[in-house]
């Protein structure tokens, strides 16, 4: 009875153990609600060659609406091209794109479309 009790005890801390030091990295989760869209021409602040043709995307956040962010990589890995339905909503993980020192391009890290 003492070997299945000391047992029983010793089997209920390595799971303890187990749940309590497995815990996930990061943040988790997606940061940043939006909508894509597709728009003609050139920005000022773009360098107009990393973009197809005269069409770049852009992304307006909800909680910053007033501002254009242009994006500066290939967001075709994530389903969108220029044959997609605009506006996508979205919501997506970023960060600043340090190449383009001017305007409030960004490149897309994580994308999840949720329309």
């Amino acid at each position: 009875m003492k070997k299945l009790t000391f047992a029983c005890i010793i089997l209920t801390i390595c799971l303890l153990a187990i749940f309590t030091g497995c815990k996930k990295s990061g943040a988790g989760g997606f940061r940043s609600p939006g909508v894509i869209a597709l728009y003609g021409g050139c920005c000022i602040s773009c360098e107009c060659a990393s973009f197809s043709g005269s069409l770049y995307y852009g992304i307006r956040f909800y909680s910053d609406t007033a501002t254009l962010y242009p994006i500066s990589n290939d967001i075709s890995k994530f389903g969108i091209n220029s044959g997609s339905k605009f506006p996508v909503k979205v919501i997506v993980n970023w960060q600043h794109d340090e190449a383009i020192k001017t305007g409030n391009n960004i490149i897309i890290t994580q994308l999840k479309v949720t329309n």
